[in-house]
């Protein structure tokens, strides 16, 4: 059989300047993929946060107020406010029991009474991590964003119901005026959740 039936194959392969233009259209497609994807797991963390933030709302508004008649804040330390809706009743004089009994200052509130509907019933919500306390050398539950900064509760003045609200520093982890009072207009990526009324107010 002669090759006569056959086509000859071009043996002429790429050039540097087609591989080169290939390699860039690669990298542009994986580059756009790479970035819509950010963007997409950016959006899930922001409404995974804010329905966290959701939740914390109203635990506190319609179990923590309605048992004990305050807003679970740490004015010093405000990072750390969420402990009281994560704490155990583990007896008293215990580490937990004792943390919550120097919030409420009142031995009254410490037992749930079914007659007065008023008391610590422990605990409202489950917690995310814990932080070691220096001063008496204990790990706390508290309650973290998405991206792993703690929650803050605020309120200004101490106990002031039209100013509590719930703070996350967003994707970049600082405050850029979530926690100031009345809220700006220009707070950056910080969420920021009224707890009782005055809706929510989103970062850039």
């Amino acid at each position: 059989m002669t090759a006569t039936g056959y086509k000859k194959m071009n043996s002429k392969g790429f050039t540097l300047a087609e591989i080169i233009i290939v390699l860039f259209i690669i990298g542009f497609l994986v580059g756009g993929v790479a970035m819509v994807a950010g963007r997409a797991q950016e959006k899930g963390a922001v409404i995974t946060t804010l329905s966290e933030m959701d939740n914390i709302k109203k635990s506190v508004r319609e179990r923590f107020y309605a048992d004990l008649g305050l807003v679970p804040e740490d004015a010093a330390n405000p990072e750390y406010s969420t402990r009281y809706l994560c704490l155990v009743n583990d007896g008293a004089g215990n580490p937990e029991y004792q943390e919550m009994r120097n919030f409420a200052g009142n031995d009254g509130l410490m037992t749930w009474n079914k007659f007065t509907g008023r008391g610590w019933r422990s605990p409202y919500m489950e917690p995310d991590t814990r932080y070691h306390d220096t001063v008496d050398n204990e790990w706390y539950p508290v309650l973290a964003d998405s991206w792993g900064s703690l929650y803050r509760i605020l309120m200004n003045p101490s106990q002031d119901r039209d100013s509590a609200r719930i703070v996350s520093f967003g994707a970049n982890g600082t405050d850029d005026g979530g926690t100031v009072f009345p809220v700006p207009a220009d707070i950056g990526d910080d969420l920021v959740m009224f707890i009782f009324g005055g809706g929510e107010l989103r970062g850039g």
